[in-house]
């Protein structure tokens, strides 16, 4: 049978946000929470929908949530808005087990929450982690900047533009985005520079403390180094099975079975 879902509203401080809401017959209070990306919003990934199916049928309940900066921009995005964001959503679903499953920065938004003080209060259990990537390589690459070059250049665009005006196409054409987010992605140390793979480091994932499913595709144009590197890297992290799913691309399209088989068989060995 079809996984059914009801359309939920959460109230936040930063406007009403959208979501997709399902469980088991009977109901259930272990909630697993679907965080996305940049690129994207609580029903765009072709994952969303296989994946609710298999949480429901393993006796979860699922929520594809959005949240502050989402819809195929990065206008408005701060990870600041992140956490109380996440907070509503989980005051509106009450629960008494939770697992955060994030894709792409919303991986990254995991890792950043889980060096914030409020990170145990928040009763995480379980962190499935799609596609994190190294946020500010990934600029400096389609940019064809280094990083202090595109810090610069976006701070120059902001004085002369506004901070929250895009940068020009011939700058970066994937998707708008805005003079204050570069400053961000770029500034060392920051909330955004949670995943620093392509400078070795996968240290962030030891804050977890939490036991971790980590799946990058072996074609995700995001991953830097490489797909295969990356995982490589993670692997010896206590906690955290990190595994290639063959043939996939940064949002798994074409390779969701062997995603779901992945999440599930990590669920079904996790203890609660």
């Amino acid at each position: 049978m079809p996984v059914q879902f009801d359309l939920l509203t959460c109230s936040t401080s930063v406007g009403d946000l959208h979501g997709i809401f399902s469980s088991p017959p009977g109901g259930s209070d272990r909630l697993a929470v679907h965080i996305h990306g940049t690129w994207g919003n609580f029903y765009a990934n072709p994952f969303i929908v296989p994946l609710a199916e298999m949480y429901n049928a393993k006796g979860w309940s699922f929520l594809s949530a959005n949240f502050p900066g989402h819809d195929e921009t990065a206008i408005a995005e701060r990870f600041e808005d992140f956490q109380p964001a996440l907070e509503a959503w989980l005051h509106l679903v009450p629960q008494r087990s939770l697992i955060l499953q994030g894709h792409s920065l919303g991986a990254l938004k995991i890792l950043s929450a889980a060096s914030s003080p409020k990170w145990s209060s928040l009763g995480v259990i379980g962190a499935v982690l799609l596609s994190p990537f190294d946020v500010a390589h990934f600029y400096e690459a389609h940019t064809h900047m280094s990083r202090s070059e595109l810090r610069d250049y976006a701070l120059r665009h902001g004085r002369d533009q506004g901070i929250d005006t895009p940068l020009p196409r011939s700058v970066f054409d994937l998707w708008p985005i805005s003079a204050a987010v570069i400053e961000a992605v770029t500034e060392e140390g920051s909330k955004w520079d949670a995943f620093p793979s392509a400078r070795g480091d996968v240290s962030s994932l030891s804050a977890l403390g939490i036991p971790a499913l980590l799946a990058i595709g072996s074609e995700d144009f995001a991953s830097s180094p490489d797909p295969a590197e990356v995982v490589r890297l993670t692997g010896d992290k206590a906690g955290v099975s990190a595994s290639l799913v063959p043939g996939a691309p940064h949002n798994f399209a074409g390779a969701v079975p062997e995603l779901v088989t992945l999440v599930e068989r990590w669920l079904t060995g996790l203890t609660y």
